[in-house]
């Protein structure tokens, strides 16, 4: 267990740790007056579960969205903080921006995942992922979009609609006032 997330400061350098590793990156772009960057490094980054989840299955880096120019064109970024997670290549696939507290940021950073494993067929990892979800995540308004990732995985690696169609009629009936209960069809 680490005390602290070990941020790199240089993107060529997590890409190349990430490639090694066979990890995807976090990129965090804050700036120095940025009020959402400071609670987060009070709060959300000394916390031990986001410690070790970010220890054990990402490279992080931090940027500074005004002096690393390259990056912030190159990832379109424009507020801080933002995170971004993408590949050793420094191919996007997932985006988020703003404060969060622990629950919720590890739920951000476990979708990141999924939209990182889904496209690479790692299923079992995305499925691994998602059952490891504690109790206070669960808690958290974010966990229906997350649920959503554990029912394409099924469809996608059984063919089964009949459960994926399940989650979401476990969602609707759960949380009818979120998003994921609005946006799918159910009586397909």
């Amino acid at each position: 267990m680490a005390d602290k997330i070990n941020w790199l400061n240089s993107s060529d350098d997590a890409r190349s740790l990430a490639s090694v590793a066979r990890k995807p990156v976090l990129i965090m772009f804050e700036r120095e007056d940025c009020g959402g960057c400071r609670a987060m490094e009070r709060t959300t980054f000394n916390n031990d579960a986001v410690i070790d989840f970010i220890g054990e299955r990402i490279i992080p880096v931090r940027l500074d969205i005004f002096r690393d120019k390259k990056d912030r064109s190159d990832f379109s970024a424009y507020w801080t903080p933002s995170f971004y997670i993408s590949d050793h290549n420094g191919k996007q696939f997932y985006k988020f921006e703003g404060y969060f507290n622990a629950p919720d940021f590890l739920l951000k950073l476990k979708s990141g995942l999924m939209e990182y494993f889904i496209p690479r067929g790692r299923y079992d990892d995305g499925l691994e992922l998602f059952e490891s979800v504690p109790k206070a995540e669960k808690l958290s308004p974010l966990y229906p979009s997350f649920t959503v990732y554990k029912g394409k995985i099924i469809l996608l690696k059984s063919g089964r609609s009949d459960i994926i169609r399940e989650i979401l009629s476990g969602i609707r009936n759960a949380d009818p006032g979120s998003a994921e209960a609005r946006q799918y069809f159910w009586d397909i």
